[in-house]
């Protein structure tokens, strides 16, 4: 037996582009929250700017410290954070350990993109819970494109939850 809805009922996922219609119930995606903690206003602006271009992601805030950092994971609770390990003040690493200690929301997809990726610092980063880490210097575009394709798994995991959710 199906269940029936009303036509007006919303359903929301944490991914967005539109409005859509499935099985006569409106549903709404949103897009995927990114947070960035980068010092250099120079490389922020323009990661902000690229990761912004498609609509998947909607940057939601910035620090360039450890503890602005933690403090605005807690307040924004991002899908995503993009993470430098050189921060003003502390490190990216502080800022694994604070999500590490549960002082902040869960965050899907912690990204590391930072000039000191040695397999020590990949390996440290990964040990304290980074999805991802990219070099700084020679993987921009290999980390949007990786970014990008998170987004896209998510967007079908999301959408069969909801086909599920309407059978």
């Amino acid at each position: 037996m199906r269940l029936q809805r009303p036509k007006s009922q919303w359903l929301s996922l944490p991914v967005q582009h539109s409005n859509r219609t499935r099985n006569g119930v409106r549903y709404k995606l949103e897009t995927f929250k990114v947070y960035v903690v980068e010092d250099s206003p120079v490389i922020r602006d323009a990661l902000i700017e690229r990761i912004e271009e498609h609509g998947k992601f909607k940057v939601v805030g910035f620090a360039e410290t450890a503890s602005d950092a933690i403090e605005g994971l807690r307040q924004n609770e991002p899908n995503v954070v993009l993470l430098d390990l050189h921060l003003k003040e502390g490190s990216g690493y502080d800022v694994l350990r604070g999500l590490n200690s549960h002082a902040v929301p869960a965050v899907e997809h912690v990204v590391v993109f930072s000039n000191n990726a040695s397999a020590m610092h990949q390996k440290v980063a990964k040990s304290l819970g980074a999805s991802r880490f990219f070099d700084k210097s020679m993987q921009f575009e290999e980390m949007l494109d990786a970014l990008h394709a998170w987004a896209e798994t998510q967007k079908k995991i999301h959408l069969c939850i909801l086909q599920a959710a309407l059978l």
